[in-house]
């Protein structure tokens, strides 16, 4: 039987549970009673449409694990989407068309990926800052050249930002397995999407 300083109720306006307000309760418990919060208290008490729900703290927990993977995921995308339209304006030379043209989808697959990854963690209760100057602060990926250049330089500077952003996706893949497959399988089918954008790309650099 949960004690009644765990079985709080969280009166909510919409019929969807509301994670990250159940986080704070969970947090407001803790520190109001923390000489009294043990490792066997793993559950709390909700309501929702005037139902009562019993949600587990692994619950609470998959929710801040998956911001914790997903997120750099996003930022990755959003300035992979950034640069892959810079250098779709400015490539010239050898192969223009073909380049020019396969760079759009490599912006157009990461815009979609950052739009699902980001919903999945919104879909959780929980927000995520894919805003310009967190994205600029953040992002794992190289910088891109300013101006015009060659289609040979524009792919290599475009295949080592799509590994930066793999890196961080397989990161988010190995991270998820014990917290999240649903997750896991958005970031594992991103994964097989970018491997594939970065295939078309280095293809072209091989003699």
């Amino acid at each position: 039987m949960t004690a009644p300083w765990i079985a709080r109720r969280v009166r909510l306006a919409s019929p969807c549970l509301q994670i990250a307000a159940i986080r704070v309760t969970v947090e407001i418990i803790r520190s109001k009673r923390p000489e009294r919060m043990s490792e066997g208290a793993k559950i709390i008490m909700v309501q929702a449409k005037n139902k009562s729900v019993v949600v587990s703290k692994e619950d609470l927990d998959r929710s801040v694990g998956v911001e914790h993977y997903l997120a750099p995921v996003v930022r990755d995308l959003v300035a992979l989407a950034v640069n892959g339209k810079q250098a779709h304006w400015h490539v010239r030379g050898a192969n223009f068309i073909g380049v020019h043209e396969f760079l759009d989808e490599v912006v157009a697959h990461a815009q979609d990926g950052a739009d699902e990854v980001a919903e999945r963690i919104v879909a959780l209760g929980l927000p995520v800052d894919a805003r310009i100057g967190t994205v600029a602060k953040k992002a794992s990926l190289p910088e891109a050249t300013e101006g015009f250049q060659q289609s040979d330089a524009t792919i290599r500077e475009v295949v080592a930002e799509l590994d930066a952003v793999l890196t961080t996706v397989y990161a988010a893949v190995s991270g998820l397995d014990e917290i999240d497959p649903t997750s896991q399988d958005i970031v594992i089918a991103l994964a097989q999407q970018l491997d594939k954008d970065r295939w078309f790309l280095a293809s072209h650099l091989m003699a």
